[in-house]
């Protein structure tokens, strides 16, 4: 059993001694191999595996300029050689027992994310919130995005989705819900884990702080699933509406900015 994890970096180096501590933390005799993949989106740093000494695999993979968090998750998925990922944003903290744990609840699922804070210490999910939910294109269009995050979720390496793999965003924000309704589409089957194993810091410098950015990424996220044919006309019309709706809130944002 081998698990990768991705971590894309920009201006990163302060997290990367952190990221390692966290990983080692998790190691179980039972994986044969983990592997974190960093991947440097800024191209004025330049790491490399030598400087970085640890009991789990480090790779580092270096732009030569700036290419955005989607493609930088991407090629740090084509570098990996993982039966499992995690893709993990480089200032996201996961517990000692988030792999473990994963493990055990994946069984024979596709995919499996837990529960977690975020906001100083907020529940993701507070009890109830999301057990009795079926994951799938019809509850996406209901309740929308599900997680805070791709760093809440283990995956199978031969499901993560080919729709997310080959149709990149130039603008960060909403790569993470394209990877989700790209999973619905192929009919992945998903699993809660109720667990508390992973917290999400959200300091100001993540890019969902930065309403022009998740506005277009928004935009560019709305007219690219439409060209994937994801949906059927009903289910087009009322996806477009939706994410209009997500898309006025941000101008909302940026007016009171």
């Amino acid at each position: 059993m081998q698990i990768s994890i991705i971590v894309p970096l920009y201006q990163g180096e302060k997290y990367i001694n952190r990221i390692i501590g966290l990983v080692e933390k998790s190691i179980n005799v039972n994986y044969s191999k983990i592997e974190i993949v960093f991947v440097n989106d800024y191209p004025k740093d330049f790491f490399e595996n030598k400087s970085y000494r640890s009991q789990v695999n480090i790779e580092f993979i270096n732009h030569e300029k700036n290419r955005g968090i989607h493609c930088t998750k991407i090629d740090g998925f084509q570098k990996s050689k993982g039966d499992f990922i995690l893709f993990l944003d480089q200032d996201d903290t996961i517990s000692e027992f988030f792999l473990d744990s994963q493990i055990k609840e994946l069984k024979n699922h596709d995919a499996v994310f837990c529960n977690g804070y975020h906001r100083q210490k907020e529940p993701i999910y507070c009890s109830g919130d999301i057990n009795d939910k079926e994951f799938n294109l019809e509850n996406y269009m209901l309740f929308g995005y599900p997680l805070i995050s791709l760093g809440q979720m283990l995956i199978r390496r031969e499901s993560v989705p080919l729709g997310w793999i080959e149709s990149p965003l130039i603008n960060n924000g909403w790569d993470d819900h394209l990877f989700w309704v790209c999973m619905m589409y192929e009919k992945s089957s998903v699993i809660y884990n109720d667990h508390f194993l992973y917290v999400h810091e959200e300091n100001g410098d993540n890019a969902s702080f930065n309403w022009n950015e998740m506005r277009k990424s928004g935009s560019e996220f709305r007219k690219k699933l439409c060209s994937l044919n994801v949906f059927d006309k009903k289910q087009e019309a009322e996806f477009v509406r939706t994410i209009d709706k997500r898309l006025h809130k941000y101008d909302k944002y940026i007016e009171l900015d």
